[in-house]
């Protein structure tokens, strides 16, 4: 499936976590994300 692994139970998706997989950013040292809306 295309998009984001949790854009399907996830209250906060958009039409873009459907369609693009959000890439992994570094918050800090020991902290990742990989959402389009928290990135």
């Amino acid at each position: 499936p295309k998009g984001c692994r949790f854009h399907t139970r996830c209250s906060e998706a958009t039409e873009v976590c459907s369609k693009e997989e959000p890439k992994l950013r570094e918050i800090n040292k020991e902290h990742y994300v990989a959402c389009h809306l928290f990135s």
